[in-house]
């Protein structure tokens, strides 16, 4: 995983531990929290989010609302690596 696809200067092998599709407002505080968003409390995880769907969904020609799906994953971060993007993404 990379930490920006424009030009990345981190890279991440993890493993998904758990795969969760719920409405929206069905995501508990402790994923919030796992999140990292904010102060990572649900309220802001909700705002944050909700701010963020209701401004980039309509360009798919969707709307946002309580119960649209929303997918979070559950990972274990195995190796972090720097990358030099000077070096053509090689780690250091």
């Amino acid at each position: 995983m990379l930490d920006r696809m424009d030009n990345p200067s981190r890279a991440l092998v993890m493993v998904i531990k758990e795969v969760l599709v719920r409405p929206f407002h069905q995501v508990t505080a402790e994923e919030a929290f796992l999140e990292g968003e904010g102060n990572r409390s649900l309220r802001d995880w909700q705002t944050i989010f909700s701010d963020y769907w209701r401004k980039t969904l309509p360009e798919e020609g969707l709307e946002f609302s309580e119960s649209v799906l929303v997918v979070t994953e559950i990972f274990t971060v195995l190796e972090d690596y720097l990358l030099d993007n000077e070096e053509n993404g090689r780690s250091t």
